[in-house]
């Protein structure tokens, strides 16, 4: 099913009454996994991912432990689920935390660890994981590397891991995404970085795709601009970057879950970079692979600090990337108590005395957001509007299916045209209204649901929408 949006290249054309909109999740008011053991209980944060395989949930998390001294050196702790909503850690026994090995860390030794299936890969690394690391004399972890940066690894079953060089795959830190995108057989791959934008540094994010083996220089996809400084200060803050960015790719677009870091006074001294503040999370897309990342009209908040309960009250940061189960999506999420860099002084040097009020409680915990699958993004019409969707040549003896929703005394009707004409048997009188929750709704007409031949010329779909909202079609056999 083709998800709608504006600049969707199967939109011929539109009536101006249509409003495009962006479906806020619903959102768990508890958190699904808190720091519970010593190799976690001081925060558990989905800097990390959530997947489905062999009919099992498994989630690669980063572990706080209770004896967390702020260096670079965290665990990747690792859970399991039948349901995503309660979770269980397996012994692993493979690293030390506070003494002991027994506890659910992997030896992956990342921060901000992004781990997904690799359809394509042979079976040792079945498992790729990218994540920010550092050399061996500042971590726990016993894999060689010889200097911090953005690395990548393999593993056959997602607990033993190998680095896949122990050099950088890419230069930066510390908060890095991956994603494979299953439509066009690749992996996808956001990188924080910071430069000077305007004179004043800024967090952007840079994207990198690749196969495992060979990875693309990253380029930059999604960079700050004033708009986001206005946006921080009608939210009382003074100017805003990006933090990360969460993925979703989908047949046509790839959708980004953009961490907008806002940030308060006072700036980092000496380089008035921003290290104070609440993130917040907005939707931006990519309509064709290299294209241009456009934000939704107005940079809405999406998933706002606070608003699962006072456990994200300081922030919010999501997985590396969302997930279908069932009929409905997924994305984890991370929530903070307390701003961002809180218990810093403001030349990003820790204050003991304010470090020291996190230990009894921990500072992030894992919650969760979901929404019906493939209705992220759409078009609602509040009375009627129509749309020109082009649906190709080669559709003859296809289906039309709507992904909409209509509300009461609503419909859609559907009539095809050829060169601009209506096809004898397929107008809008000849088809049936659908109403209702409509998933997968198949288009009928009084000649039938299979569509015609083309004629030589494309076929277009006037889609007819009274008060309802489409979100996505498809032609599909």
């Amino acid at each position: 099913m083709h998800m709608l949006y504006e600049g969707h290249s199967a939109i011929e054309s539109q009536s101006q009454g249509w409003e495009f909109i962006q479906r806020k999740p619903e959102i768990l008011q508890e958190p699904v996994l808190k720091g519970a053991t010593d190799a976690d209980g001081l925060g558990v944060s989905i800097y990390g991912s959530v997947l489905q395989d062999g009919g099992r949930f498994r989630m690669w998390y980063q572990a706080w432990p209770k004896d967390w001294d702020h260096s670079d050196s965290v665990g990747v702790g690792y859970a399991e689920s039948d349901d995503g909503i309660t979770w269980t850690r397996p012994r692993l026994k493979l690293i030390e935390s506070v003494g002991s090995k027994d506890n659910n860390l992997t030896d992956l030794p990342f921060h901000c660890p992004s781990v997904f299936i690799d359809p394509a890969a042979p079976s040792h690394a079945r498992y790729r994981a990218t994540g920010y690391a550092v050399p061996k004399s500042q971590s726990r972890y016993p894999q060689t590397i010889g200097q911090k940066g953005y690395f990548s690894a393999h593993s056959s079953d997602g607990l033993h891991w190998e680095l896949d060089n122990s050099e950088p795959t890419w230069e930066g830190g510390d908060v890095i995404t991956s994603a494979y995108d299953p439509s066009r057989k690749r992996i996808l791959v956001a990188l924080k970085r910071s430069h000077r934008f305007r004179g004043v540094p800024r967090r952007s994010v840079f994207l990198s795709v690749g196969d495992g083996a060979s990875w693309s220089d990253p380029v930059r996809a999604v960079i700050p601009d004033e708009y986001d400084d206005v946006m921080a200060q009608a939210h009382g803050m003074v100017t805003g970057d990006y933090y990360g960015m969460g993925l979703m790719p989908t047949e046509t677009a790839t959708v980004g879950f953009l961490w907008q870091f806002r940030h308060q006074l006072p700036l980092t001294r000496g380089s008035n970079s921003g290290v104070f503040g609440h993130v917040d999370v907005t939707l931006t897309y990519q309509i064709e692979p290299g294209g241009r990342w456009l934000h939704f009209p107005g940079r809405p908040d999406w998933l706002a600090h606070g608003e699962p309960g006072t456990w994200s009250a300081g922030g919010i940061y999501t997985s590396s990337y969302a997930i279908h189960v069932g009929d409905e999506t997924r994305l984890y999420f991370t929530g903070t108590p307390h701003p961002h860099g809180w218990y810093l002084d403001d030349e990003w040097k820790v204050d003991e005395k304010r470090r020291a009020l996190m230990h009894p409680h921990g500072f992030a915990f894992i919650g969760l957001a979901k929404w019906p699958r493939g209705r992220l993004l759409g078009f609602h019409a509040p009375v009627r509007e129509t749309m020109h969707l082009r649906l190709g040549e080669e559709v003859a003896g296809k289906r039309l299916k709507l992904n909409a929703q209509t509300f009461t005394n609503g419909a859609v009707r559907v009539e095809l045209l050829r060169a601009g004409e209506p096809v004898a048997g397929y107008a809008s009188d000849d088809c049936e209204p659908l109403v209702g929750d409509l998933r997968s709704g198949i288009v009928r007409w009084k000649s039938g649901e299979r569509l015609p031949e083309n004629g030589g010329a494309p076929l277009i779909a006037r889609i007819q929408m009274d008060m309802g909202t489409i979100y996505g079609f498809e032609v599909a056999e």
